[in-house]
């Protein structure tokens, strides 16, 4: 994966790296902030009630949840919607075709927003879950569950090595998806009359539906539209024209 396409999952990653970062540590501070009295009565009761405490203190009420995801959601779609533009004018490119290309349809970049919104509501309720985890393996781990600086550097770090794979996961997801749409969209509006397409990086294919498809090119229009890209998760192919024919070419309206 070259060009412009790894530099949209670079930015996906740093959107999704920004966010996470800011909501651990606004979520943290609350324990520094806690009355040294509030703190104890946590601390006297026994080690479950004391996770279920942390863990209602630490994930907020729902609307702070629905806030957390409306922060995420926006920036996601907008990496998305310059990600889509991106895959769009290289499309175009690849196969001649002039202008410039400018996602503006209305149904479009609704669909694209959803998308991202239902992205950022599925990383936030992955988020809260493994925090609860965090929190349970800090407490189960600290010398002194009433150090609230020591409880607190561990979940930080716990959680920060979480974000060592998973901000790329989210990125590469993000960006390829966005790919995929992008494409499948310019050839579906732009009314395709004749066309041949390969299945690529052939290389890179490891899965077992992705070697079939890599080891079948060049591929027909329908099966093109039988099997968008990305296939599944993780995965970097894109349909690539070896020829095509189109009655009108759609630059994004």
């Amino acid at each position: 994966m070259k060009g412009r396409r790894l530099r949209d999952v670079e930015e996906a990653i740093r959107v999704y790296r920004v966010w996470h970062r800011g909501l651990l540590q606004k979520r943290l501070r609350v324990l520094g902030t806690m009355s040294s009295e509030k703190w104890n009565r946590f601390y006297r009761k026994n080690r479950k009630e004391l996770v279920l405490a942390l863990w209602t203190l630490l994930t907020l009420h729902r609307q702070e949840r629905e806030t957390a995801i409306s922060q995420l959601a926006w920036p996601l779609y907008r990496t998305r919607k310059q990600s889509f533009r991106n895959a769009l004018q290289e499309e175009m490119r690849s196969i001649g075709v002039p202008g410039i290309a400018n996602p503006t349809n209305s149904k479009l970049l609704g669909e694209l927003y959803r998308i991202s919104r239902w992205d950022a509501r599925s990383i936030v309720r992955t988020f809260n879950k493994d925090l609860e985890r965090e929190i349970r393996e800090a407490l189960g781990s600290v010398r002194h569950p009433w150090d609230r600086s020591e409880l607190s550097r561990l979940i930080r770090d716990q959680v920060m090595k979480r974000d060592e794979w998973k901000a790329p996961q989210i990125g590469l997801h993000t960006a390829l998806h966005s790919w995929g749409s992008a494409v499948n969209e310019f050839y579906k509006r732009s009314l395709v009359l004749a066309a041949r397409f390969n299945f690529v990086p052939v290389e890179s294919a490891v899965c077992d539906e992705c070697i079939v498809l890599a080891s079948q090119n060049p591929h027909t229009y329908r099966a093109v539209l039988a099997k968008p890209t990305p296939r599944h998760l993780q995965c970097i192919h894109r349909w690539r024209a070896e020829y095509v024919s189109l009655e009108r070419p759609w630059l994004g309206g």
